[in-house]
């Protein structure tokens, strides 16, 4: 494929990250127990690009994100200190439908409330 000089390529993140060819037919599904299986030999090509397999976030490469593991270590160091002092719970009825807001960074946004912008509905508490 050829591409002219001075064309300007973009590329999606979300879309990548989420990719059926990728993840499968549940690419689109919060399922953190995918990091836990054998990558399949799609998640195993994304090495070339991506600076963790299958997490294109951070890209890779000589301008891939220098700062990318120090994030992923730190985003760990924060969560062990919240789940270890929080308590976390729905804060309406179960199963309360959150979509996916776009921008610069993708927020969660509460279905039946767009109008109130980027929400999570959570309830957070100090632990007992």
């Amino acid at each position: 494929m050829r591409i002219p000089a001075g064309t300007t390529l973009t590329l999606s993140l979300t879309a990548l990250n989420r990719s059926l060819e990728i993840y499968g037919d549940d690419a689109d599904s919060f399922r953190p127990d995918r990091w836990l299986e054998p990558p399949s030999p799609a998640l195993e090509a994304t090495r070339a690009y991506a600076a963790v397999p299958g997490l294109s976030t951070f890209t890779g490469g000589t301008r891939g994100c220098i700062g990318a593991r120090f994030a992923m270590v730190e985003i760990k160091a924060v969560l062990a200190v919240l789940v270890d002092a929080l308590t976390f719970a729905e804060r309406d009825e179960a199963g309360t439908p959150v979509l996916p807001l776009g921008g610069a960074t993708v927020r969660p946004s509460i279905a039946s409330e767009p109008e109130r912008g980027a929400q999570l509905p959570l309830r957070v508490a100090l632990a007992a």
